[in-house]
């Protein structure tokens, strides 16, 4: 009865609302600092609307704080070596994704 899996497979789908959003995410895979960078200055209106959610690969939120200037300090330094999901987003809208891979 049932049948037997040995193996348990998890696909992760990253899906980029706004794919010509200026930003950068660097360097990557990171050691200690991840930056958060824009390619030029987006029509955002009020910065403080857009912010990054950095979670783990089963959802849960590490970080997140607003992006107030073109260049972002993500610290990554105390974070155990693993793939992160990092989220760009206005509000509730998420704009673009990143696999953030964390090293040694």
């Amino acid at each position: 009865q049932g049948i037997h899996q040995p193996q348990l497979s998890v696909m992760v789908d990253v899906k980029d609302i706004d794919t010509h959003f200026p930003v950068k995410v660097f360097p990557n895979p990171v050691q200690t600092a991840l930056f958060i960078s824009f390619n030029q200055t987006p029509e955002w209106g009020n910065a403080e609307h857009y912010s990054y959610r950095l979670m783990d690969l089963q959802g849960k939120v590490i970080l997140q704080h607003d992006l107030l200037s073109p260049t972002t300090l993500v610290p990554m330094a105390s974070l155990p070596e693993a793939t992160y999901l990092l989220q760009i987003h206005s509000n509730t809208t998420d704009i673009k994704s990143f696999l953030v891979f964390k090293t040694k």
